[in-house]
């Protein structure tokens, strides 16, 4: 019962913000996000836990932002993450802190949270993963101009930093699990 209850009062929460924000409870009875989220949200309970730690552990490369910065103009991003996935508990917190510290505004990363459930498996509600081949989370897709440079999948090569800035120079990059 209390499950229930704490699952009810993360949904209001989340319906009560500016955006909406969908959740589900899973078997588990856990609450995952679901589709396109703020970066707020993973500041709340139960994702602080995770975010809040590896947010301030991480310390981003303070040589390459400088670098990242100039080459960043035209440039939007898309991250896709799972709340449920280790790896998006470990990355994410990077790779949103590095965001910040470069400056990124939020009209430029839409995040949205994948499910891990039956049919819905790594999809949002309104398909946002549609013909993008999102098969790891979390993927960081890069764009200018709306057209794709890049993505960093799962985990960096190199770094987020040293890897981000090879895909905004038009460097050749290799991600992991690239086909």
């Amino acid at each position: 019962m209390k499950i229930l209850w704490t699952a009810a009062l993360c949904c209001c929460w989340l319906s009560a913000s500016t955006q909406q924000i969908q959740a589900y409870v899973s078997p588990q009875t856990e609450i995952h996000l679901w589709g396109k989220i703020p970066s707020q949200a993973l500041w709340a309970n139960p994702y602080a836990e995770w975010f809040k730690k590896g947010y301030d552990y991480h310390q981003p490369d303070t040589q390459l932002l400088p670098a990242l910065q100039l080459v960043m103009e035209g440039c939007r991003f898309q991250l896709f993450l799972g709340t449920w996935c280790g790896d998006s508990k470990r990355e994410v917190p990077k790779i949103l802190k590095i965001m910040s510290a470069l400056g990124c505004k939020t009209q430029d990363l839409d995040i949205i949270a994948l499910s891990n459930q039956g049919n819905d498996y790594k999809k949002g509600p309104q398909g946002e993963e549609k013909d993008l081949n999102i098969v790891r989370v979390p993927s960081l897709l890069v764009y200018r101009n709306n057209k794709a440079l890049g993505r960093i999948i799962e985990y960096p090569v190199e770094s987020w930093e040293k890897d981000l800035l090879k895909i905004l120079r038009g460097e050749t990059y290799t991600p992991h699990y690239s086909k």
